[in-house]
């Protein structure tokens, strides 16, 4: 399974966070595998979003402009026994917002899988996918 197949927990919970669609109290939601024709995320999406990992990996902050809107975050690495955050803000026509995703922590590869889902999905929240 590839992980653009997939949609976890916690990304369905920022998802909803960023939708503005409240969640139940009993929501759940769990993990599955889509066919490949199915939730497959466009090369270009997915390009933005490792650009954007890669630059909070190595520098803590990156940003992303296009004419559709920018996409800035800041990364915060777990350090001892204090978590790591993530900070992304989204502005454009289509959408605007923040979000803050506290209590990181794992190592470099653990974060930057993490770091990678929410931006691909900050990336299609500008493009208003």
């Amino acid at each position: 399974m590839r992980q653009a197949d997939w949609i976890g927990p916690r990304l369905a919970a920022e998802v909803a966070a960023w939708s503005g669609m409240p969640l139940r109290p009993d929501a759940q939601f769990h993990s599955i595998a889509l066919p490949p024709t199915v939730g497959r995320v466009e090369d270009w999406v997915t390009a933005w979003a490792h650009q954007l990992a890669e630059g909070l990996m190595t520098h803590g902050a990156a940003s992303l402009s296009t004419p559709g809107g920018s996409v800035k975050a800041w990364l915060r690495r777990p350090h001892g026994i204090r978590r790591g955050e993530l900070r992304i803000e989204v502005a454009g026509p289509a959408s605007s917002g923040s979000s803050v995703r506290p209590g990181l922590r794992g190592d470099d590869e653990q974060i930057r899988r993490e770091v990678h889902d929410y931006l691909t999905v900050a990336v299609l929240d500008l493009a208003g996918m």
